[in-house]
């Protein structure tokens, strides 16, 4: 916008009008201008005046990564991309890096995000109380974990003794045995035919083969009378042989 300023001069009785003229072209602010990618309007943009992303525009954090990179022991975070920022400490993740754990922790991979015990350390089955059936393994005290699953063994009481066959059946004696296959776990029924042998001479009695024993054949199997010696002036009788 120009302007004009009329200055009056009085010279020896003589008038004269001498025209200064100054120029005052004002800058537009920088909310009129559009900041590249990676930039973002400065906070106080509405209030600045400037035409360049230098007087207008902030770098923030994706910018700065994409062109310098995070540095070394930190991390790449996309969540801070939009932020205003030109540093690693603003822009990244710092790395675990040697972070050290309280005893029964074991430190996670060095390039691990994070600054702290939670994030940095991770609890070994040292920490962890087996639930009731399930037994502590010993061997697994110094690994990471945090489950029945992770770190302890199966005992009997969890076993389904039935799934295995319908000649088992549970030990209530055997819950707290650690295992998990039938028979370790469960009692055959009398008439099961691969854990019940009996003996010549000796077999199971139709009363017992729905039974269920800890005893095996001891139990299950009785004496037949072939192999029972008569005494003198007796003679066996063949149809009670078996």
């Amino acid at each position: 916008m120009k302007t004009f300023a009329a200055v009056v001069l009085a010279s020896q009785g003589i008038g004269q009008a001498v025209y200064l003229r100054s120029t005052n072209a004002s800058r537009p602010t920088c909310n009129l201008f559009q900041c590249p990618d990676g930039l973002m309007p400065k906070v106080d943009h509405h209030e600045l005046t400037g035409e360049s992303a230098e007087e207008c525009c902030d770098e923030t954090c994706g910018y700065w990564v994409k062109n310098k990179g995070c540095g070394g022991g930190y991390n790449k975070n996309e969540a801070y991309y939009s932020n205003v920022g030109q540093s690693s400490q603003m822009c990244c993740d710092k790395q675990c890096g040697d972070f050290q754990c309280k005893s029964k922790y074991e430190p996670r991979s060095s390039e691990t995000s994070g600054a702290s015990h939670d994030a940095c350390c991770q609890k070994t089955c040292a920490l962890h109380s087996c639930s009731g059936i399930w037994a502590t393994d010993s061997s697994k005290l110094h690994l990471v974990g945090e489950t029945d699953e992770d770190c302890c063994l199966p005992t009997c009481a969890q076993f389904e003794c039935q799934n295995a066959s319908i000649l088992w059946f549970k030990d209530p004696d055997k819950k707290d045995v650690v295992a998990s296959d039938a028979e370790s776990c469960c009692m055959p029924q009398c008439k099961h035919p691969e854990q019940i042998v009996c003996d010549d001479g000796y077999r199971v009695p139709l009363s017992k083969e729905n039974d269920t024993t800890t005893e095996g054949e001891a139990y299950c199997c009785d004496m037949t009378c072939n192999a029972y010696n008569c005494s003198a002036g007796w003679l066996k009788n063949e149809t009670k042989l078996y």
